[in-house]
C-alpha cells in the first residue's frame, strides 16, 4: 500500500541525487514500493509503504539503483529485468521508466547485494569472429596499416555468393541500430 503522501522529485535530478533523496525518505522508517512519472509536470513520483519500518541507514539491504537508457520499450525492459533477476543478488523493490536528468530512463531499484554477487556469470559472447582473411588483408588492419583502428575482430560474416569472392562472405560492421556502416569484401585471391 502506498502512502498518502508520495515523494515527488524533479525529473532533472541526476541518478545519484535521486537515489540520495530516496534513501533519505527511507531513513524516516518507510519503504519504497512503487514509482511513476507525472506526464504533465515531468516529476517522478515515488510511493512508500505507510507502515513504519525499522531504521537501517547502513544496512546491507540499503536501496540501490541501476539504470538502462536503452530499455524504453516493453520487450527490452522485460529482457533487462529478467537478466537482472538471473544475475543479481538483490531483491527488486520497484522498476519502470522515470526521468533522470530529463531523459526517460528504465530503472530497477533494488535492495541487497550488488549485481554479480553472489551469482557471477561469464560475459556474454561477442559477435562471431570472421573467417581468416588473406595475410596481406589482415596486415592492413594492424598498427600502421591503412585500416588501423578498425576492429576487424568485431566484423560480422554475411553470406554474399558473388563470383570471385573469397569464401562467398563479406565482413560487415553494424552500428548501434543494427544497420551496416561498412563492410569488407575480399576477392581475386590469386585463384
Amino acid at each position: 500500500m502506498s502512502s498518502d503522501f508520495p515523494l515527488r522529485l524533479p525529473g532533472l535530478l541526476s541518478r545519484d541525487a535521486l537515489l540520495a533523496k530516496l534513501r533519505e525518505r527511507e531513513d524516516l522508517f518507510t519503504r519504497l514500493v512503487d514509482l511513476s512519472t507525472d506526464p504533465e509536470t515531468g516529476e517522478n513520483i515515488f510511493g512508500f509503504n505507510s507502515a513504519l519500518d525499522e531504521r537501517e541507514p547502513d544496512a546491507p539491504d540499503f536501496l540501490k539503483l541501476v539504470s538502462f537508457e536503452d530499455a524504453l520499450d516493453d520487450q527490452r525492459r522485460s529482457t533487462v529485468k529478467a537478466a537482472f533477476i538471473d544475475f543479481a543478488g538483490g531483491q527488486i523493490v520497484a522498476d519502470g521508466i522515470i526521468k533522470i536528468e530529463g531523459k526517460d530512463t528504465c530503472v530497477i531499484i533494488y535492495r541487497g547485494n550488488d549485481p554479480e554477487f553472489p551469482k557471477s556469470h561469464s560475459p556474454s559472447p561477442g559477435p562471431p569472429k570472421p573467417s581468416p582473411l588473406p595475410d596481406d588483408t589482415v596486415r592492413a588492419f594492424d598498427v600502421g596499416g591503412a585500416f588501423a583502428g578498425i576492429p576487424l575482430d568485431q566484423a560480422i560474416p554475411i553470406a554474399m555468393p558473388l563470383k570471385g569472392m573469397k569464401d562467398g562472405v563479406i565482413r560487415a560492421f553494424k552500428n548501434a541500430s543494427g544497420k551496416i556502416d561498412a563492410f569488407i569484401m575480399v576477392y581475386g585471391c590469386g585463384r
